[in-house]
Parts: structure tokens; C-alpha cells; sequence
């Protein structure tokens, strides 16, 4: 059996080789309609030339062979004025190569020039062998072949030596597999392999002729015609094998067609070729697993095209048009499958012409073990695939997904292997979803995805949003600075393990990304804009959260809180918990605690409060809720972990359960951080009190109407502002929005502050909610629809509406300082930002932090340091730290000369991070900082303006103690600690008892040497005095040496040199 293996081997080496130099095989194909010889150069056409041509060339004109014309030809021909022809006979028998002149057509001579090359006749048609020409505008000419006429033939089927055909056929011929061999005694033979027979019933009237075959695969003759086939030897001869196959390199998934002709004897004048149905080879599709006669030759690998709603599971029918190899052993069926894997699901659902109003991301989608195990047994019955689709939340119509299967392959047979199937085409139906939005504002005013309107005082972490069976959800902190409102002060979105988060509640506004790493993955697609105070956030179910931090003056000091806004998926519709309510379209059962029940309204608020134990801002607790919370692919057992790998028939290979929504042209997406384990180790991440999150009840309502307000001279002020609003004019008749209670929100605001500047975020919810539809109603889109109240066409209205979207309306507490142009602020002179917010005549300030302006080396690399304050912008190469080193000595800061000038990067609009200079940032595994440095830091944008000043020390707290007094910092090293190698550890440890015993043994081995060195010496002065007394005359006595070894103490605290 090896023997016959490697002889196959063997022969296959020995054709590829031959076929390297067969140019029927290798010949470069040309087809080219102005190499015509029938074709005039244009008047203003430029002549071409073949400068470059040489080798063997097929040479074809519309995809049909042809020939070079074998008679004179005009001149301003094949886009030549030197057109080459062939003078000679083309070679007529198969394989034959013939030596011809090609002639150059000159003005007055036909055959100007001479050149030689070769002519092979390859059976239906020619190969050549060309030679670069010498002249630019000399180019070889093709002519298109004249096909015999009726009733004559040749061996090419064209002239010029068509003769009288002397018989008749005209049997159809038709391509059938061959069931394979399944022993695996003949493993190593053909019968084993899967086989193709070109069937041809021989008619009483042909008995005695022979026949001519030919195959055509993927519609391009492969091997020599077989002539002169016997009629007893053409049922052997007549077959295709998988080697013949693998010969061309060829995979599933191909067409394949024979031809046969007649003779009535040997090499007489054929009759012309009759073509069998082209039959495909590899895996059809069918939408109905009810049919099961589909026929392999009228071919339609896809059969139709599924359509579904979306979110809905289409059911794919998949089986094989061929046989497939498997192995028997001893009578006994071994398993036999081929692995189909998922290997790409695309929407077609970009809308390219509109960037106008929405842009889209494709995902990069990861490798996944999702697919269906084609059993190959029963390859000729339909196999179920199951295609869960993806949910949608734009207003549409059908669009397209492609579904791409790829086959892993099979042992025992490797034509199946990298096989990748047809397009699997889903149509989908866009379901016509009404949205919905939860919202929660300013102080903070909730509405429920249903409608139903609260406030809430209670302090806090609660869940706003939940999905009821996904780890998806959105919570927020209330908190109240001293008198101010109570506000959100900050936000965490979470899928999965990724969670985005915004934090303020101590007046460092700062974002952060948690396990969004390539353990973890990316589950959240995040976008910014107005330098970090709008985020909106794409959830994996198709919902997606609006983040908007805002300000205003209160007390004498501008406060900022958060607003959020939450636009459901269709996923959420009856799965949906938190302050947002029970999302079913019935606000009745709104109030729905996280047991299912409904209860009353302060019950309600209080049951969605958040344990610090299940707290996303403290990071114990959000390391362990994240370390719970995975995101599951539908087509991965995660359940029942398989270390084979076995594939799940449900197929649903992306963690997207929602087709992709597009985002606002002016945001620009938050790539997730992949950062190293050094930069990870120096991130500082968000981490909380526990004091914050702990649920704290609604004080008693004392508040009164003040600075001269009462309720209708707030709701009429509140009513002028909202009607007086450019984008209300523009929305009213897009949106549902509840006005009398978008007024009573505004007028509760003025009451508890005493003043009207919230009153211009009356409008606020009905502007996102307007930008939302506009987004997602693609209908609005066209101009199919312009029946609005105003008769403006809604093309040029929804152009409108998001060309107004600005941030903050380039306005600062209501006082314009910019205009919106196509969606970005162009500001006024002396001011910048992207919302206008920045003043170019103040410096930035700092507002410091013991937290800010400590740095423990111990505890992270401190490579830099983050200060948070306001008016920070990035202006390019102005935009710097300055630090002014002091050496921290003796208790006592001391000011030296250094000066350092970092980069400063912006970090968000209220947080910058300032570099340390090179040299302050050792991590403790290398070489610790027992000497504490200190920095005075500001920071100017613009090189001129600098900040007020911060302090900064940066110390290792193994080490030393450090503490800021009266804005300078006291600094102490601590006692009882070794260092050792530039570490410091506790001198009771195992590590300072080593160096103290190692540092005793080193003592006592150096008083043993000196003592030695000493006595060798003393030995030898007494031999030298025993020599020299017979030799004195008087004699003296010396005392002898002590050796003392030095005893060894440590101190409280040991320096190792």
C-alpha cells in the first residue's frame, strides 16, 4: 500500500513538472477587442505597441479563442499603424509545433518585415510564441475564428479546413458523481475517491465509431482531447478523478461539463462537439427542507433568498450535490463529518449617500467555533443551520445579510478542505419599532421608557437601566455639594466585563474605561465629542446611552452635573429594569421592583438602589460584578465548557444582538486601550468611598419659592424659552414630547435654585430625542416624504436639524459665544473649545487634591501625574507643564534650580496629565525612591498664562512618610526598615534578617582572615628571631597579638552599599 503511494506521489511530481514546460497549460491568455484585425484605429486614439510581449500567449476575443489572421491586413489596424500578421499554415494536427513568419504591415509592403516564432496546436485551440518587438508602433494582431458551417467540421470546429462531416450524432451527454469506495483497504486507490463519469448512450447508429471527449472546468477546458475512443472502452475512459482534480488545483465548489463527438473512424472529420448541463460540485442551499429532488444541474446554489424580520432566526438548508469519501473499517462506519465554520456575517446595511447624517463602523469580527457538522453519510439530504439575525433599530426598509461558511475539511477527503461556500443571502425586513427614551435630568427629573414622570432627592448609587437578561446595564450616582441640587454626578455603562465610566462626584471630572482589554474584549462602541462632555454609548443590544455633562453658577461656583438619556433597542422591549421602569408600553407597571412586583413609588426608588458590594465606581466590587458579568456567544457551549471544540448549529457569531447604529457625523469614536502591563500598573483608575453609594434617604421638602419667583411666573418664563426655541419650531411634529411636563421640570429647577439658569435646558430632552429620529427613521431621508406642517421637504429638514446640533449651542449660561455652522461651533474671537466654552484671556485652573498631589511609587509607576480643574485646551505645541523640582530633605523641602518644561496632554475637559521628568518614575521592582522629589506644577495652553501652582511629591511609602502641611510637604523616612538593592522592606522580615546574618558571616569571615594573616605573620617574625639569636648578643620579648573580631549590630535602619 505505501509502495502504490508513493508511486502516486511519485507520478504527480512528474506531470506538475511536465506541465511546467507544456505551454497548452502555462500560456498567458489575452483578450483584448482592440487587437482585432477588423478594428480601425481611432482619430484621436493612441497607437499601441508590444514592446513587452514575449512568450507563450492564448489569444482570445471575448473570451472565444482565436487565432492571428494568416492574410494581409490594412494598415491603422489592432490599434497599430504596424500591424503583424501571421504569413503561413497553422499546425493541424494536435500538439504539433510549426516555426511561421510573422509578417509587419509596412505603408506600401505587406510584409515589410520579417520575424520567426512558434505555433503549438494545443486540439481547440492555438498557443504562440511571441517576441518582443523592436518598433513602438508594431502590435500583434488577432483575428476571430470562423466556426465551420453546417453540415462540414474539422478538428478545431473552425476553418479554414473544414470538410463534409460522412455521420450523425447527436446523443446529450450528461456529468454524474461516482459513490466512492468507502473500505479502507482500497484507501490509496481510485475507487476510493470520489469520481465524475461523463454518460453518453451510444445510439445503434454510432456502433463501430469512435468518440472524442473533452472537460471543461469552471467553464475552461482542462487536459488534451481524448480521440478515438472505442465505444466498449468509452464507459472507462469517460471519467474525471479527484487527482485529475487536485492536478489543477482545484477545490469544491466548481462547474463542471464534458463534450463528446463522433468519427466514423479513426482521425476522419469529427462531428461537432455536443455539451452535457453544467453540474455543480459542492454545497446548495435551499430555504425549503422540504425539497428534496433539486437537481444538481440547472444549478442554483442558492435556490432562493430567506427573508425574515429582523431579530428574528432564518433556517438554512444545506446539502451536498456530490459524495463525499468517508472510511469503513472491517464492516464498521467510522464517523464522518465536514466542519462548515462561520467565517464572515455582513449586513449590506451602510447608507453611503447620507454622511450627512449618520456615519456607520464596521466591526472587526472575531473568530469564532460557530458553524454546523454536515454529516457526509447522508450528503444528500438536507442538513439543518440555524441564523439567529440581528435586531434593528433604524425605521426601514429590507435590506441584505450575507452569511459566508467555510469548510474545515474532512480526512479522507481533501477536496472539501478551505472550501468556502456560496453567499448565504437573508433578506430582512426592518421592524417598524416606535422608540422609546428614558431620561434623567438635571436635579435629576426621571421619565421611565413609558412615559411615567419622577424626581428623586435620595442620594446614592441606583441602577437607572438594566437588560432583564443580558449583562447590560447603566448606573448612576445622586449626590448633593453642600446646598446645591442633587445631581448624577456620575455614570457607568456596562456590557460584559467593558464598562465606560464618568465621574465628578468629587469635582474631578474625569472618564475612565474599565476591562476593556484583550482578556475582557470590547463590548461598548463609545464616542466623544466637546472634549470629553458628550459620550454617547452603543450597547451590544442596539440601545445606546447619551451622556452630556453640564454646568452652572451656584454659590460662586460653577457646578456640573450629568444628564443621561437612554434610547431603547427592540431588544428591550419587556426586559428592562431600573429607575427607567418596566419597558412594555404601559406605564402603569413602571414602578417594578427587581422581584417582579409592583409597588409604590419611594419602595420603587429604593429598591433599585446599589449595594457597595455590587458598586461599578468602587473597584473591589467592580472587579468582582465584572469578573461574573460575561457576555455570551450563542454558538459557544459556555455552559458545559468542551475542550474538542464542538460547534453549536445556532449560529450567532458576533456579540452584536443588534445590527449597527449609526453615530453623529461630529462624534469621534473612544478607541478601547490595549495597553501593556507597565502602562496598566501606572493607570489610574476610578475608585470610590463607600460613602458615596450608600443609599441615603430624600431630606424633608423645605424648599420655597425665593428671589422673587412662584410657580406662574417659572412656568410662563419656561414656556417662553421652549416656544422661543429654534430646534422645538423644527421637532414639534417629528417627536412626541410631553410640553406641560418638559415646563414643570424647568419650573421645579428655578424653584430649587432661586434663579432661571437651567431654564435653556427646557428644551433638552426634546432635541435628543429629535436627533434620534432623525438618525434612525431613514425614511426621513428622502424626499419621498415631505408632507411636514410646514411643507418643508424633510430631507432639507432633517439637514436642518443636524446642522443645529452644536454642543451647548456654542453658549455659555445661556450667552452665545459662537455660531453653529453644519454641526461644529465657530467661535467668537477670544474664545475656543469646541463648544466655545474656553477663554483665551484666563489661565487654566487647578483645583487640587490631596489624592492629586501624592504619588506613591509603590503603588503605581508614576510616570506622570493628572490634575483637574477648568479652562484646559489643547493648543498645540503651548500646551505644557511646568514643574519646579524641590528636593524633599531632613523633614524640610529645599528649592533647587531645576526647572522642567513636559508635555501636558488633555485628557478631557477637566482633566490634563502632566509628564514627569525622566528619572522620578521608577517602579519599586526596580530601584526605589528612598529620597523623596518634589514638584511646584502649573500648566499653560498657550506658553504665556500659567495656572496657580501644585504641589507634587512623588516618594516611595515603603520607605518614607510623607504628608502635605500649609500647601509644603514633611517627609520622614520610616524606621525600622533595610534597604536592600534599593528596596525597602520591614526590618522584622526574612529578607532583613538575611542581609543582617549575611553581614555578620561576611564580618566573621574577614576577622577570620585578618586573624589568620596576622598569625601567619607573627609565626613567621619568631622563626626570623629563633635564626638571628644565637647570632645577638642580648636578647628582647614582644608581646603577643590579640585578635578581636568586631561585633555587628544593625541599626534601626541599614543601608546596603
Amino acid at each position: 500500500m505505501i509502495l502504490v503511494k508513493y508511486s502516486a506521489i511519485i507520478l504527480i511530481l512528474t506531470r506538475l513538472k511536465a506541465d511546467a514546460f507544456e505551454p497548452c497549460k502555462t500560456a498567458t491568455e489575452v483578450d483584448d477587442i482592440t487587437r482585432s484585425a477588423s478594428r480601425d484605429l481611432g482619430k484621436s486614439e493612441k497607437e499601441k505597441c508590444d514592446r513587452t510581449m514575449d512568450g507563450w500567449f492564448r489569444l482570445k476575443i471575448n473570451n472565444k479563442d482565436a487565432d492571428m489572421p494568416t492574410s494581409c491586413i490594412d494598415v491603422f489596424r489592432c490599434s497599430s499603424s504596424k500591424p503583424i500578421w501571421l504569413n503561413g499554415t497553422l499546425p493541424q494536427k494536435e500538439n504539433d509545433v510549426v516555426p511561421l513568419d510573422v509578417c509587419f504591415r509596412g505603408f506600401v509592403d505587406c510584409c515589410e518585415a520579417r520575424e520567426k516564432i512558434n505555433v503549438k496546436n494545443c486540439g481547440t485551440y492555438n498557443v504562440y510564441q511571441l517576441k518582443s518587438v523592436n518598433s513602438c508602433n508594431a502590435r500583434y494582431c488577432v483575428a476571430e475564428r470562423i466556426a465551420c458551417p453546417p453540415g462540414k467540421s474539422s478538428d478545431t470546429g473552425y476553418g479554414p479546413n473544414c470538410k463534409n462531416i460522412s455521420i450523425t450524432f447527436s446523443v446529450v451527454p450528461v456529468v454524474t458523481p461516482i459513490e466512492p469506495v468507502h473500505d479502507v483497504a482500497v484507501a490509496f486507490k481510485d475507487d476510493h475517491m470520489l469520481k465524475f463519469k461523463c454518460n453518453a448512450k451510444i445510439p445503434v447508429a454510432n456502433k463501430g465509431n469512435v468518440f472524442d471527449l473533452k472537460w471543461d472546468l469552471n467553464g475552461k477546458t482542462i487536459f488534451p482531447i481524448t480521440k478515438n475512443i472505442k465505444e466498449d472502452d468509452f464507459e472507462r475512459k469517460a471519467v474525471l478523478t479527484a487527482n485529475d482534480l487536485k492536478h489543477e488545483k482545484q477545490q469544491m465548489g466548481f462547474k463542471l461539463k464534458c463534450s463528446v463527438r463522433a468519427r466514423a473512424l479513426p482521425n476522419s472529420v469529427p462531428t461537432m462537439f455536443i455539451e452535457s448541463k453544467e453540474f455543480y460540485a459542492g454545497i446548495m442551499v435551499s430555504q425549503f427542507p422540504r425539497i428534496l429532488t433539486i437537481n444538481a444541474f440547472s444549478l442554483q446554489v442558492n435556490t432562493s433568498t430567506l427573508t425574515v424580520n429582523a431579530g428574528e432566526t432564518a433556517f438554512v438548508q444545506i446539502r451536498s450535490t456530490v459524495p463525499i469519501t468517508c472510511l469503513d473499517v472491517h464492516n464498521r462506519k467510522l464517523d464522518c463529518s465536514i466542519r462548515f465554520e462561520m467565517l464572515d456575517y455582513k449586513a449590506e446595511t451602510a447608507i453611503t449617500s447620507h454622511d450627512q447624517f449618520c456615519k456607520t463602523k464596521t466591526r472587526t469580527q472575531a473568530s469564532r467555533l460557530c458553524g454546523v457538522d454536515f454529516n457526509a453519510r447522508t450528503w444528500s439530504t438536507f442538513q439543518q443551520l440555524t441564523l439567529p439575525t440581528k435586531s434593528e433599530q433604524q425605521i426601514r426598509d429590507e435590506y441584505t445579510a450575507i452569511v459566508k461558511l467555510r469548510s474545515v475539511g474532512i480526512n479522507s477527503d481533501d477536496l472539501w478542505h478551505g472550501y468556502t461556500l456560496p453567499d448565504i443571502k437573508i433578506k430582512i425586513r426592518g421592524k417598524k419599532f416606535v422608540p422609546a427614551t428614558c431620561t434623567s435630568v438635571t436635579d435629576p427629573h426621571i421619565t421611565t421608557f413609558d412615559r411615567k414622570y419622577f424626581t428623586t432627592f435620595e442620594t446614592g448609587e441606583y441602577v437607572l437601566y438594566k437588560h432583564l437578561q443580558k449583562p447590560v446595564a447603566v448606573h448612576v450616582i445622586h449626590k448633593s455639594h453642600g446646598t446645591a441640587p442633587r445631581w448624577n454626578c456620575a455614570v457607568a455603562v456596562q456590557a460584559g466585563a467593558d464598562t465606560f465610566i464618568v465621574y465628578g462626584c468629587d469635582r474631578r471630572w474625569r472618564h475612565r474605561r474599565a476591562f476593556c482589554d484583550k482578556i475582557h474584549g470590547s463590548n461598548l462602541d463609545v464616542y466623544e465629542r466637546n472634549q470629553g462632555k458628550d459620550f454617547e454609548v452603543h450597547l451590544p443590544t442596539g440601545a445606546r446611552v447619551l451622556i452630556k455633562v453640564r454646568g452652572y453658577p451656584h454659590s460662586g461656583i460653577y457646578e456640573r452635573y450629568i444628564d443621561v438619556q437612554i434610547f431603547a433597542s427592540t431588544l428591550d422591549e419587556n426586559f428592562t429594569g431600573g429607575l427607567c421602569g418596566k419597558f412594555n408600553r404601559n406605564p402603569n407597571d413602571d414602578f417594578t421592583d427587581p422581584n417582579g412586583r409592583v409597588v409604590n413609588e419611594n419602595q420603587f426608588k429604593k429598591s433599585w438602589h446599589v449595594d457597595p458590594d455590587d458598586s461599578l465606581f468602587i473597584a473591589q466590587a467592580r472587579k468582582e460584578v465584572l469578573q461574573r458579568s460575561q457576555y455570551v456567544c450563542s454558538c459557544i457551549h459556555y455552559s458545559t465548557p468542551n475542550p474538542n471544540g464542538d460547534l453549536d448549529s445556532t449560529a450567532d457569531c458576533n456579540w452584536d444582538d443588534s445590527v449597527k447604529v449609526c453615530t453623529a457625523p461630529t462624534y469621534a469614536e473612544q478607541q478601547c486601550q490595549y495597553k501593556h502591563r507597565r502602562e496598566a500598573d501606572d493607570d489610574m483608575e476610578i475608585d470610590i468611598p463607600k460613602d458615596i453609594v450608600i443609599f441615603k434617604p430624600a431630606p424633608p421638602d423645605s424648599n420655597k419659592w425665593k428671589n422673587g419667583w412662584n410657580e406662574t411666573a417659572a412656568k410662563n418664563h419656561c414656556n417662553t424659552v421652549l416656544h422661543n426655541s429654534q430646534m422645538y419650531k423644527q421637532c414639534k411634529d417629528l417627536v412626541h414630547f410631553n410640553e406641560s411636563q418638559a415646563i414643570q421640570m424647568c419650573a421645579e429647577d428655578i424653584k430649587f435654585l432661586g434663579s432661571s439658569t437651567l431654564s435653556t435646558q427646557v428644551d433638552k430632552p426634546l432635541r435628543e430625542s429629535c436627533i434620534n429620529i432623525v438618525r434612525m427613521n431613514t425614511t426621513l431621508w428622502s424626499d419621498n416624504n415631505s408632507s411636514t406642517s410646514t411643507g418643508i421637504s424633510t430631507t432639507s429638514l432633517t439637514t436642518a436639524i443636524l446642522e443645529n446640533d452644536c454642543p451647548d449651542d456654542c453658549s455659555v449660561e445661556g450667552v452665545k459665544r459662537g455660531t453653529c455652522v453644519n454641526g461644529n461651533c465657530t467661535c467668537f474671537s477670544r474664545y475656543t473649545g469646541d463648544d466655545c466654552s474656553i477663554d483665551t484671556q484666563q489661565a487654566p485652573a487647578i483645583e487640587a487634591n490631596d489624592e492629586d498631589t501624592v504619588c506613591d511609587t509603590a503603588v503605581r509607576g508614576c510616570s506622570y501625574v493628572n490634575f483637574y480643574g477648568n479652562n484646559f485646551f489643547d493648543r498645540g505645541s503651548g500646551f505644557k507643564c511646568r514643574l519646579e523640582e524641590q528636593q524633599v530633605t531632613n523633614d524640610t523641602s529645599k528649592k533647587i534650580s531645576k526647572l522642567h518644561m513636559t508635555d501636558a496632554e488633555l485628557v478631557s475637559f477637566g482633566e490634563v496629565r502632566c509628564q514627569l521628568p525622566h528619572g522620578t518614575n521608577r517602579r519599586r521592582r526596580d530601584i526605589a525612591i528612598t529620597q523623596p522629589t518634589g514638584f511646584l506644577v502649573s500648566v499653560t495652553t498657550n506658553g504665556n498664562m500659567f495656572s496657580n501652582k501644585v504641589p507634587v511629591v512623588i516618594f516611595d511609602s515603603s520607605c518614607t512618610d510623607c504628608f502635605l502641611i500649609n500647601g509644603s510637604f514633611t517627609c520622614s523616612q520610616k524606621d525600622n526598615i533595610c534597604i536592600v538593592n534599593g528596596k525597602c522592606f520591614e526590618l522584622s522580615s526574612n529578607i532583613c534578617a538575611s542581609e543582617v546574618d549575611s553581614k555578620s558571616k561576611h564580618l566573621w569571615i574577614i576577622g577570620a582572615v585578618l586573624g589568620g594573616l596576622a598569625f601567619i605573620c607573627i609565626v613567621a617574625l619568631l622563626a626570623a628571631k629563633l635564626v638571628l639569636i644565637p647570632r645577638m648578643r642580648t636578647s628582647s620579648s614582644y608581646p603577643s597579638a590579640s585578635d578581636q573580631s568586631p561585633s555587628f549590630r544593625p541599626s534601626k535602619t541599614v543601608y546596603k552599599q
